[in-house]
């Protein structure tokens, strides 16, 4: 298996936390969980790669 591996936290890599951010709306497009686990998931998301 192979992956791309992000760093999610800013810093010198300025456009690396928005990728992660695209491919977890990638991810919640894909499984399609309830509205409130992609609530929780975008809001954790947020505070973490800021």
């Amino acid at each position: 298996m192979s992956a791309t591996v992000l760093p999610l936290r800013a810093g010198d890599r300025g456009a690396e936390p928005a990728a992660a951010r695209a491919r977890l709306e990638t991810h919640l497009n894909r499984c399609a969980p309830a509205a409130d686990t992609v609530t929780a998931y975008r809001r954790q998301a947020r505070a973490y790669l800021t």
